[in-house]
């Protein structure tokens, strides 16, 4: 490849390092050169997407301003471990930094306790001082109706959260969401994003991918924390562009041990406080709409004390839950087969009855008394 060098000449800017091993050679990970800029490979992860993103940033927009990362914790479900949840988020608020929670909503069963334990512990993270992230469900087969449905559960369960003093303040999705016409839609009610890495099966032609799609009000581009923590001289990492780190809820204590140790190896590392921007930011979905911006929350236009209940303007509706012909079939085997059993124990009381009966006829004495 020498031959190609000639385009880059030494003088050119030099973004990264390369060292060559067992000797004191140095190049240019990449370099930029008037209009002209190469980049040897690229790479959504690790210390390659810092280095890629800062010349992509540079070349492009003449400048590459340092940016702090936001941290978001993932994996945050109605099935979580909730006292490792509270452990965590306890630990961070001693630890003075904000972060942020990316967590799966519901609006099925609001009546079991569950339900109820699940939103007050997301309650509880806002208190530790945490922001939370509406994490959009996993789509497996894409249909024309697949964009109402997001729909209609984001807003059903925007409406259950806002009920137990839980403020979802963005939206956190597969970054392929904002390339497609149908998943995009479920993007437009939050100023902030975090851009999750795609699934591994993920294939674009199986939907509708565009181009045209307006830049996103706020976007992070996430990248697992566990990726840089295992380099050296991570406290000289630089990010060119809106990053968030994630790092994964424990769920064992020996996973909370090693978030521990993870966290403490970048102690000189400022965080970005996305609750504390001066910049309001909003949700909108339910008929509600949920701000926030330097560490105050407004819902409706009424302020919202946390661990208070806010008192919206309107209701959430639940949604509309269609039922398909399997669940149909399931419910009427369910019923017949529950009106079989009631007829079924009827007969066999009254066969008790009768048996009864006539057991006790077998032991009375026949004839006229004595």
């Amino acid at each position: 490849m020498s031959d190609q060098w000639s385009l880059f000449p030494a003088t050119g800017e030099r973004i990264g390092t390369l060292h060559q091993q067992g000797t004191d050679q140095q190049y240019a990970f990449g370099t930029i050169h008037g209009n002209q800029a190469y980049l040897p490979t690229y790479s959504a992860s690790g210390l390659t997407n810092v280095l890629s993103t800062r010349l992509l940033a540079q070349f492009f927009a003449g400048r590459a301003a340092e940016q702090n990362p936001v941290l978001v914790l993932t994996g945050v479900t109605p099935v979580s471990n909730l006292l490792l949840l509270r452990r965590t988020t306890a630990f961070l608020r001693q630890q003075g930094i904000p972060f942020t929670v990316s967590a799966t909503m519901t609006a099925l069963n609001p009546e079991l306790p569950e339900h109820s334990a699940y939103l007050r512990a997301l309650a509880q993270v806002q208190l530790d001082g945490g922001v939370i992230f509406w994490q959009v469900p996993e789509v497996y087969d894409p249909t024309a109706q697949t964009a109402a449905i997001l729909r209609q559960q984001f807003n059903a369960q925007l409406g259950e959260a806002i009920k137990e003093m839980v403020y979802p303040v963005g939206i956190s999705a597969p970054g392929y969401w904002q390339f497609d016409r149908t998943f995009r839609q479920s993007l437009t009610p939050a100023d902030q994003t975090v851009l999750l890495p795609d699934p591994r099966n993920y294939d674009l032609r199986r939907y509708a991918p565009t181009t045209t799609a307006a830049p996103l009000p706020q976007a992070f581009a996430a990248l697992a924390w566990a990726e840089e923590n295992t380099m050296t001289g991570v406290e000289a990492l630089r990010f060119a562009a809106p990053t968030a780190l994630t790092i994964a809820l424990p769920t064992t204590t020996k996973n909370f041990q090693a978030l521990r140790r993870q966290v403490r190896r970048w102690p000189q590392q400022t965080w970005r406080a996305l609750g504390e921007d001066p910049v309001a930011r909003q949700l909108q979905g339910a008929r509600h709409t949920v701000v926030i911006a330097a560490g105050q929350y407004t819902v409706d236009g009424q302020e919202a004390v946390l661990g208070q209940r806010a008192v919206p303007h309107a209701q959430a509706k639940r949604a509309a839950t269609a039922a398909s012909q399997v669940n149909a079939f399931t419910r009427w085997q369910g019923t017949v087969l529950l009106i079989f059993i009631i007829i079924a124990l009827a007969i066999l009381t009254a066969f008790l009855l009768y048996g009864r009966r006539i057991y006790r006829n077998q032991f009375r004495r026949k004839g006229p008394k004595p």
